[in-house]
């Protein structure tokens, strides 16, 4: 481990030791166990830049409350036979990583989840397991100050997921984290919309955009074995 890669960790755990060293022993024993998702690393192969179809994955321009905004979105999209749930896991985390790389010693940053286009066929697509450790991962493994979290458009099968999920989402997480349906005024009053992507209701660019933006040559080489 490099030094900056230690002052990641440390700054993520807001300089606590003990936390730090637990963070770390984490984040390098669930990536292990879960080569799914963190074995196959070339962004660009095709099983894996074919994921972005089905869902956008970007880091916004704008701050909030001086935090980085990341949003993620599912794609309208009817069929899901080519989708493979660990791939399009690994773009999404694959993403934070070059983030962290990109800005190591970040504020803090707020998530943007939009589960409009949820459907059944992205949960038979998926394993509750798989989705558990990611959970713990997100929350225990992953060097970053996450201050915020907000899904919106939440519907009846967003609900269903929270449910079967919320045994592993921990104090910290269910504290920043916040849900929007409706006209979704609260959300709207949080953000104003020249913060937000047109797909979202705002007036701040594509999201469509910042996610193809975000598959470059360089993130190929990063992950590449």
């Amino acid at each position: 481990m490099t030094d900056l890669e230690l002052a990641i960790f440390l700054h993520s755990n807001y300089y606590d030791l003990e936390k730090t060293k637990v963070c770390i022993d984490k984040y390098f024993t669930i990536r292990t166990d879960m080569p799914e998702v963190f074995g196959n690393r070339d962004v660009l192969q095709a099983v894996n830049a074919e994921q972005g179809k089905f869902a956008m994955f970007a880091e916004l321009p704008q701050r909030h409350k001086g935090n980085r905004i990341v949003a993620l979105a599912l794609q309208p999209v009817d069929d899901l036979s080519s989708m493979v749930s660990s791939r399009l896991a690994f773009m999404g985390l694959a993403m934070m990583d070059v983030l962290i790389r990109n800005w190591p010693i970040c504020p803090g940053y707020v998530f943007i989840m939009d589960a409009r286009n949820l459907r059944f066929g992205h949960i038979f697509k998926t394993s509750i397991s798989m989705l558990r450790k990611i959970a713990i991962y997100t929350q225990e493994a992953e060097p970053i100050r996450m201050k915020e979290v907000h899904v919106i458009n939440m519907n009846y099968l967003g609900e269903k997921i929270l449910f079967l999920l919320k045994p592993f989402l921990g104090k910290e997480l269910q504290k920043v984290l916040h849900f929007h349906s409706g006209a979704m005024e609260a959300f709207y009053e949080a953000f104003p919309k020249d913060v937000l992507p047109q797909e979202f209701g705002g007036t701040s660019g594509l999201l469509l955009d910042y996610h193809s933006q975000s598959k470059s040559i360089a993130v190929r080489i990063y992950f590449k074995n």
